[in-house]
């Protein structure tokens, strides 16, 4: 037998899902789909460091890259080869300071030279 507070706590969060878009119920609790599932990030300067924390970001399941900003091109188009070789350490035969890139994108990055 159910007790009238059970029913009232139950009818309650069946509510509450229901008005607010339930996705899943499961045995550890409720999941909701909303707005603030993902995260949008925009990078300005996405050289060395920038694409450290662009690959990092990327690794997360919950973001997602909408902008670059880079006043160099190759940076901004992520296109190593075309990189100074200064930067690279190809004219000196060391390892460089920025790390590869090509990274494939699982949307549209919308590129910001300013």
């Amino acid at each position: 037998m159910t007790s009238r507070r059970d029913f009232i706590t139950k009818t309650t969060l069946a509510a509450t899902g229901l008005s607010l878009g339930l996705n899943t119920i499961s045995a550890k609790g409720l999941r909701f789909s909303g707005p603030n599932d993902s995260i949008r990030v925009g990078f300005i300067g996405v050289g060395n460091r920038g694409t450290q924390l662009l690959r990092l970001f990327m690794a997360q399941p919950d973001c997602e890259v909408a902008a670059l900003c880079d006043l160099y091109e190759p940076y901004l188009l992520r296109d190593y080869s075309k990189v100074d070789k200064r930067y690279t350490g190809g004219y000196l035969g060391k390892e460089g300071r920025i790390p590869k890139m090509g990274e494939t994108f699982s949307n549209k990055v919308t590129r910001y030279a300013d």
